[in-house]
């Protein structure tokens, strides 16, 4: 009877998160508008990823107009990846969670300089 009792318990714990998702046509229009970009894939998508972005959505309206417009940006970006770059955005993400800040400062920097050779314009040779 307890075997029983955690089972269903489980069970229960189990599918709460896909419970509390909201479903597309339960979000409030503001947040529809926001997260227009998933709108095809809403349903398909994992219910912890609905929750995160319809939490995010309510969050938007205390962002300053910078801040909305970098989350507007970035929302329309990460909907154009295909579930590998997404992965992989994920991995990188996790990657650098796991780095203290001077990792993290000596890698920004890294970038920064070799971004800045990258962009620097290539000298013209005379004579050629």
């Amino acid at each position: 009877m307890a075997r029983r009792i955690a089972l269903s318990l489980l069970l229960l714990f189990i599918a709460l998160p896909a419970w509390a998702a909201p479903s597309w046509q339960n979000l409030p229009t503001q947040s529809q508008e926001l997260l227009a970009p998933f709108a095809q894939e809403w349903a398909s998508m994992p219910a912890h990823r609905r929750d995160r972005l319809a939490k995010l959505a309510e969050q938007y309206p205390t962002l300053t107009p910078a801040q909305q417009a970098r989350l507007r940006a970035r929302l329309g970006e990460w909907a154009t990846l295909t579930p590998e770059q997404r992965a992989k955005a994920r991995d990188n993400y996790r990657k650098w969670q796991s780095l203290t800040p001077a990792q993290r400062e000596k890698l920004v920097q890294t970038r920064r300089a070799a971004s800045a050779v990258a962009s620097a314009p290539t000298p013209h040779r005379r004579g050629h």
